[in-house]
């Protein structure tokens, strides 16, 4: 089945983490883990945010997929 999911990225840490050049390795080895179909960044709520869609086989595969954004 598909999944939505809805990210929302406050500003900080993630600011932060652009400057210092360490972000692109962590949004790129959680893509790379999750495996998303599409993915849009954007701006939810003030904040940086994404929206992917899953591919989820069994419901208990969802932990695996949100525990990154946690």
């Amino acid at each position: 089945m598909k999944m939505l999911v809805n990210v929302i990225i406050p500003i900080e840490p993630f600011n932060s983490m652009v400057r210092n050049g360490s972000v692109g390795e962590i949004i790129g080895r959680v893509i790379d883990d999750v495996k998303p179909e599409s993915i849009y960044f954007t701006e939810q709520e003030g904040n940086r945010g994404a929206v992917m869609i899953v591919e989820v086989n069994e419901a208990s595969s969802i932990p695996a997929i949100a525990e990154p954004f946690f």
